[in-house]
């Protein structure tokens, strides 16, 4: 039924939309649908599992998120595919999302039963409850992600929280025995995971919903005798109570809410085949494509394409749906009150609920009661339906906290009518501090918060994101939009719309071409002349008789007045200068000759060779195996990747595979790799133009990341990991769910990250229309990477020519509009982002298996084998010292490195030693066209543009 905190949403999502710019870099991908991840699919032999039984289980691929935009703060988070029933007794399956809160208490489990109100598996609470989630037009899932507000409460109280996707694999909405179905065996699931959990054996169990939640909690309530006696559930709060369908369709056809009716019949034909036939007959043919169109649309959607319309009169009989047998034998079938429950009930509802009419809930309580149920009743006058979510929560809260406490209420029944639930304040007290203080802003206090964002300057509203808040008051809020623009926004919630800003965001300030070169008298700039500079003597007062500036030709008054008796007045020398080989802002032994009139660059030589190590002739003295060291030394920020791209050289020229779980092993780590490098040219980059506060926040997940390196190689800097024939060794018990655990946090730190950047006045000022590159310049200058694909060239060797495990995991490629330094630092803050992704996906996909090809002319023995067998240490030893044989020829492997392309050209002549190898650094093409970048730049602008090239001279100089 309708979701209860669609007023609370709705302001909350205007506020966001208010905050965020329209212009997007790049559009931003999320978790898969689960209309396409096949972890969704029910197994065929289901059958033959027993409810409840865990099919099969993950982490939830995107962290949990608050509106699909801030995560929520978890130790763990799963999904379980589990074993369930239909409503006819059939074997089913449907996904269970369990929420492991810090400190849980492993001992009390709430099933929390969200309120999906729609017929479409791709608005499942398990999906829509994870970062970025959105499913089809108009706001997509946030209905569902707003109830995350009251689970976050319940998180908070410590109990580990799960959430059923009662609708089952076909999204049967209205289907109610198959929801209490699922909700009972989501139980099950949960206590049998607890290997995987940490669930206790015996914890205290409860259950909590409301509106179209609480269908599913209470019809688990009545099956629980029969379908489940094995357990022990303490108790079950139930809000928003709606107990006979035909009654809603009554309530709400012509009004905002007349979406509910199609969904609802559509949601019923998904458990009840015989009744889809009476809808295609029945319904009138103008009608028909808007009807079935409720099957990929969720909630919010759909009440906006039927709000005020007479939905019944769709349908060639307008009594159909109260008068066909069919139809009213299966909202009969579910429909409350056929069972009595034995589970201690907490019912709150509006009696003024505008969905379904409070008389439906007495007559359902006064059955309960009058056969000895347990349940106190509360109705409260002062709210309706969709407010009561939020006002009943806080006495919802205190009274499940009483039964996980073990104070289990009493028998008999007990009924009451209030002003209002919140009165009692003390309530306030166990609630999350997100939903208190939006409760407290539904209230309509004093405590307005002025919706701004975190950046260091002012952000006008974008025109066309308020016509969407005004679109919005007008299509979704009718009752009352007049008033969505004057709700307070608390501080919390006010913090969440400032996060939202989410993708790379070109703030909307005026373009800054690059400065031009000028030579004219008014600038008293000399020309460029081919031999290069010439210095020309002067006086002591700067005059010199032969006027080598021509200013005896400037007519008096053409000089502006404020330029009069200043610094530009004077003629300034054209001289050079030495950048570097030390200086700070160089990113290594970068030395530059820099030919300047005044502070603009007139040209720039970049000098060279300082840290040549003659690499390349170096590796025709060793073997296949003793050069691999010599690529971490050459990007020694990226030093996997490097690794990565000599072991595909040499494997080609083996004619070998590697197994799958190598490959994935190298996405992973070369996605790790990748956050490495851009964590360093970001923030370094950032305290060269004067920002230290990122640098010293960034290096701190640096340094997490080095841990990891170290336990899967030894070494934080020298790996040597990555070999020809897959990787050296096997992943340490407990790294891959470390790794998840960072990767479900590092998020936040890139948001914080651009907090501090994105929309600084001084970052963007340093940074936009500085170090502009066409396209076309970009691919004449051999450009690659991120400084190509900043120019708007989307290129990436991942995606055109995939090698290990990239063509098995999702990523968007992040591409540039206007090529200068600021479209670069925002591509690589998308690539972070991109880089989580294939991350969650290495985490969720990795295969079991061996790590090297079993191939012992390659690979060496394993090492129990070398304390066993004579001929396996000396073979382990001749691979080390002597090496192997690799056929003759000649190939070139290339990688999409973090820097940009890099390539490996190695030329065998059959022996252990490589004959040739000649290595293509992405960074000496970006320097090479550094004085083209610069030219009519200031000195000042050259920092910035090193920072940008991500330069580091071991792979440079070679």
């Amino acid at each position: 039924m309708v979701h209860a905190s669609l007023r609370l949403a709705v302001a909350t999502l205007a506020a966001v939309a208010s905050a965020v710019p329209a212009a997007l870099l790049v559009e931003r991908a999320g978790p898969v649908l689960p209309s396409k991840d096949s972890f969704y699919a029910v197994p065929d032999n289901v059958d033959q599992a027993k409810p409840g039984a865990i099919l099969r289980q993950r982490k939830t691929p995107y962290p949990v998120a608050t509106f699909g935009l801030a995560p929520v703060r978890l130790d763990a988070s799963h999904q379980i595919l589990y074993r369930t029933t239909d409503s006819f007794g059939n074997a089913t399956a449907t996904v269970l999302t369990v929420l492991v809160p810090d400190k849980a208490d492993y001992n009390k489990v709430l099933s929390y039963q969200v309120a999906e109100d729609a017929a479409s598996l791709d608005c499942a609470p398990s999906y829509a409850v994870q970062l970025l989630s959105a499913t089809g037009p108009l706001l997509g899932t946030l209905v569902t992600q707003a109830e995350l507000l009251l689970i976050e409460a319940s998180l908070e109280q410590g109990w580990v929280v799960i959430i059923p996707d009662f609708q089952g694999p076909n999204a049967a909405y209205l289907a109610n025995a198959l929801a209490g179905h699922a909700t009972l065996d989501g139980i099950r699931a949960a206590l049998n995971s607890a290997s995987t959990t940490g669930i206790s054996e015996k914890p205290t169990i409860a259950m909590w919903g409301y509106s179209g939640g609480s269908v599913a909690t209470n019809w688990a309530v009545e099956l629980q005798p029969q379908y489940a006696p094995e357990l022990e559930i303490a108790g079950a709060a139930v809000g928003g109570t709606v107990p006979d369908i035909t009654s809603v369709v009554k309530s709400v056809n012509k009004s905002f809410l007349a979406g509910l009716i199609p969904t609802g019949i559509l949601g019923l034909t998904f458990e009840y085949p015989h009744l889809k036939s009476v809808v295609a007959e029945h319904v009138k043919p103008a009608y028909s494509a808007k009807l079935y169109k409720t099957q990929t649309q969720c909630f919010v959607a759909n009440v906006a394409e039927f709000a005020f319309q007479d939905v019944v009169g769709m349908f060639d009989d307008p009594q159909l749906i109260y008068r066909d047998p069919i139809i009213t034998r299966i909202l009969r079938d579910n429909a409350f009150g056929r069972k009595t429950p034995t589970i201690p009930l907490y019912w709150y509802k509006s009696a003024n609920d505008q969905v379904s009419p409070i008389a439906d809930s007495d007559a359902v309580v006064d059955t309960y009661c009058a056969n000895g149920a347990s349940v106190e009743y509360v109705r409260d006058f002062a709210s309706d339906h969709g407010s009561e979510a939020l006002l009943g929560a806080p006495e919802a809260l205190r009274w499940l906290k009483g039964v996980m406490d073990g104070n289990r209420p009493g028998a008999g029944c007990s009924k009451k009518s209030v002003f209002s639930s919140w009165a009692d304040i003390a309530t306030l007290k166990i609630l999350s501090k997100v939903l208190n203080d939006a409760f407290l802003d539904l209230l309509g206090t004093e405590r307005v918060i002025t919706i701004s964002t975190t950046s260091l300057s002012p952000r006008a509203i974008d025109p066309e994101q308020e016509a969407l808040q005004e679109d919005l008051q007008l299509i979704l809020l009718p009752s009352f939009a007049p008033h969505l623009r004057s709700i307070p926004m608390a501080s919390s919630l006010q913090r969440l719309a400032g996060r939202a800003r989410r993708l790379p965001l070109r703030p909307a300030i005026l373009h800054v071409a690059a400065r031009p070169f000028s030579s004219t008298c008014f600038r008293k700039y000399a020309t460029p002349e081919p031999m290069g500079t010439r210095l020309i003597p002067v006086d002591d007062d700067f005059a010199h008789p032969s006027d080598p500036y021509g200013t005896s030709k400037v007519v008096p008054g053409a000089t502006k007045k404020s330029r009069e008796n200043s610094v530009e007045d004077r003629k300034v020398r054209h001289y050079t200068v030495n950048f570097g080989p030390q200086h700070p802002a160089a990113h290594g032994v970068l030395r530059l000759i820099l030919e300047l009139n005044g502070e603009e660059i007139i040209r720039a030589d970049p000098h060279v060779g300082l840290l040549h190590r003659g690499t390349e002739k170096l590796i025709e003295y060793k073997t296949y195996l003793q050069a691999l060291p010599y690529f971490d030394r050459l990007d020694y920020v990226s030093m996997m990747t490097n690794e990565q791209c000599f072991a595909l050289a040499v494997e080609k020229l083996l004619n070998i595979e590697i197994p799958d779980r190598a490959k994935y092993i190298r996405t992973l780590f070369g996605e790790i790799t990748r956050i490495l490098n851009h964590l360093m040219s970001v923030l370094s980059h950032a305290m060269d133009v004067g920002a230290l506060t990122p640098f010293l926040w960034g290096f701190e997940e640096r340094e997490k990341l080095m841990e990891f390196y170290e336990r899967v190689s030894g070494a934080r800097l020298h790996a040597a990991y990555v070999r020809p024939g897959g990787v050296h060794q096997d992943i340490p018990a407990g790294l891959l769910d470390d790794i998840y655990q960072w990767a479900t946090q590092f998020g936040d730190r890139i948001d914080e990250t651009e907090e501090m950047l994105t929309d600084n006045r001084i970052w963007i000022e340093r940074l936009r229309g500085v170090g502009v590159v066409s396209a076309a310049d970009a691919l004449n200058l051999s450009f690659s990477g991120v400084m190509l694909r900043g120019s708007g060239v989307p290129w990436d060797i991942r995606k055109s020519q995939p090698y290990d495990a990239y063509d098995k995991v999702e990523f968007d490629v992040p591409v540039g509009t206007h090529g200068d330094c600021y479209d670069r630092y925002l591509c690589r803050m998308e690539e972070f982002r991109q880089s989580l992704r294939i991350i969650h996906q290495c985490l969720n996909q990795m295969p079991a298996g061996p790590v090297r090809v079993e191939d012992y002319k390659v690979s060496p023995p394993p090492r129990t084998a070398m304390k066993e067998n004579m001929e396996a240490l000396i073979h382990h030893f001749l691979l080390y010292t002597k090496g192997y044989a690799v056929p003759p020829g000649e190939t070139y492997s290339v990688i999409e490195a973090p820097k940009g392309e890099m390539g490996v050209y190695v030329v065998s002549d059959g022996s252990e030693r490589p004959y040739r190898c000649h290595i293509r650094a992405p960074g000496f093409a970006h320097l090479g066209g550094f004085d083209h970048v610069c030219k009519g730049h200031l000195l000042a602008d050259a920092v910035a543009v090193i920072g940008t090239m991500d330069l580091v001279f071991g792979e440079v100089d070679r």
